[in-house]
């Protein structure tokens, strides 16, 4: 089908066919027009959707919508949802969380961190055309743009409703909307199974990493049982100790956040990676790091050179010659957040750390296995 364009007036559109329409996204939507008031019964129960639910690919999990009484319920559940409605989060506009709203829940309240928008007129407006032109660039690019605040860039309702956007006839809306539902179903289909691939992938790499770190790259050689409780067998010239006859692990040193910038030379580490520089350092050295708190306390990380290391960080000094790769992708590998202390704030048990027995190879065999490593694994 041939059609005669025109200039649509919106600079990022250029020209429409010359049947399409242009309107602004508040003549065409109801924008959060059903809010709770202040006299719901404190016993009803409601489905709490909050913007932590949406994932970056508008996919709503469902198992994580909290079931609550209204008195429970946080002050910001303040906006009704309906079935066909689109939520699209209008704070924290960078990340945009845009989510369509196609199953039914009973008392279903979102956050006042979304917007709710639906149509004014079905005939006019198709609810699923309307989702998917708020899911392009543009829109995540128009909203950001008119967004204040910096840690938590906001929009308010009429800037919001301020964009405009193409209106094909509705029967087009429905048959654009159709394919798009198609095509995406095929590319959802496509990364499902790239991505049972890679978790396949993932899963041998983790294997063969816990193979070469507990059994070496020679097969040939006889096997002993350790008798340490993560492994079963390693070879028999290699040595049985404790961390601590390895390395000494100790924590780096307090620095605040306004001794940490962007500008100076030495790069400052905490307990998941870099910071950001400070003018000082507190070692020199090639060193891994094991983080000593919050949820991911126990992962590993790698220094270079002159850096600070945060009282956050977990520093690994060799006691005598050994490859900082491989006892650093050792201690990867034993799962060290298992150690983690339970609590609000986990902080892993650095003392225990240090009683754990490892399989230590000859300085000569660690630094093969580490150079294996760095080559096909890492």
């Amino acid at each position: 089908m041939k059609y005669e364009y025109k200039n649509s007036g919106i600079e990022w559109l250029g020209e429409i066919p010359g049947h399409w329409k242009v309107d602004r996204l508040k003549d065409c939507c109801i924008i959060n027009d059903n809010a709770l008031g202040n006299k719901t019964p404190q016993e009803e129960i409601i489905s709490y959707l909050d913007i932590s639910n949406v994932n970056s690919r508008g996919i709503v999990n469902l198992g994580e919508i909290r079931e609550l009484s209204f008195e429970e319920a946080p002050s910001r559940a303040r906006r009704v949802v309906k079935k066909y409605d689109t939520v699209i989060s209008s704070v924290r506009t960078n990340l945009q969380a845009v989510a369509y709203i196609d199953f039914e829940k009973d008392n279903l309240i979102c956050s006042t961190g979304f917007f709710v928008c639906r149509p004014i007129h079905q005939t006019k407006l198709d609810n699923k055309f309307h989702y998917y032109f708020l899911l392009t660039e543009y829109s995540k690019d128009f909203f950001f743009s008119r967004s204040v605040g910096v840690s938590y860039p906001a929009i308010d309702d009429n800037k919001f409703g301020s964009i405009s956007f193409p209106l094909p006839p509705l029967p087009e809306q429905k048959a654009i909307a159709n394919y798009l539902d198609k095509a995406c179903q095929r590319i959802d289909n496509i990364i499902a199974i790239k991505q049972k691939q890679l978790d396949g992938l993932e899963r041998y790499r983790l294997s063969k990493m816990f193979e070469t770190l507990t059994k070496g790259l020679n097969r040939n050689v006889e096997m002993v049982n350790p008798e340490i409780h993560w492994m079963d067998k390693m070879p028999r010239h290699w040595k049985k100790k404790r961390i601590k006859d390895v390395v000494s692990l100790k924590s780096g040193d307090s620095i605040t956040s306004t001794d940490i910038n962007k500008f100076d030379k030495y790069p400052v580490f905490g307990g998941n990676g870099q910071r950001g520089y400070s003018s000082s350092y507190t070692h020199n050295g090639h060193f891994a790091l094991i983080g000593r708190q919050g949820a991911l306390c126990g992962n590993i990380n790698y220094a270079e050179g002159k850096f600070w290391a945060s009282e956050h960080a977990v520093v690994a000094t060799p006691i005598n010659l050994c490859s900082t790769l491989w006892i650093g992708e050792l201690m990867r590998v034993m799962n060290l957040n298992q150690y983690s202390n339970a609590a609000a704030q986990p902080g892993l048990a650095v003392e225990r750390i240090k009683q754990l027995y490892i399989p230590v190879p000859p300085c000569d065999e660690q630094k093969k296995i580490a150079k294996y490593i760095n080559s096909y694994l890492l």
